[in-house]
């Protein structure tokens, strides 16, 4: 896991998110933490043609609260037991499995659609449900 810690006043910007993907990436790291402190952003690295990433979660320690699980979950990540790789990966993987790209690819495959239609179609006597995209 490689880090990018900046002062504490300084707003995190592109440039240091790219300043330490870079250094991820160079160095094989496939996680990477980008803070100033009181914003945190997590980041895994994909190693493809060209470099990508996905922010898998980012928090501001000044709006959470350690009573909300979900907020809770977010701290687990900083933790020692949270910086596990197998946290890391099964929360990433959480994380995609409802990424709105996932999500549309479902909708859009040919059996969920003709679902669609047929509910539609029975809805309304002489509805005609075009299966163009």
């Amino acid at each position: 896991m490689s880090n990018g810690v900046k002062a504490i006043g300084i707003k995190l910007k592109e440039a240091h998110l790219k300043q330490a993907i870079d250094y991820g990436a160079n160095k094989g790291i496939e996680w990477v933490i980008l803070t100033n402190g009181v914003e945190w952003e997590i980041y895994r690295i994909k190693f493809e043609q060209p470099i990508n990433y996905d922010l898998v979660c980012s928090f501001d320690f000044l709006e959470i609260s350690p009573r909300k699980e979900k907020d809770q979950e977010l701290l687990f990540m900083l933790s020692k037991e949270g910086l596990s790789k197998e946290f890391r990966d099964d929360y990433y993987q959480r994380v995609q499995s409802v990424n709105r790209f996932i999500i549309s690819g479902i909708l859009l495959n040919d059996a969920v659609l003709n679902c669609i239609r047929k509910e539609l179609r029975k809805m309304s006597d002489g509805l005609k449900v075009d299966a163009g995209r």
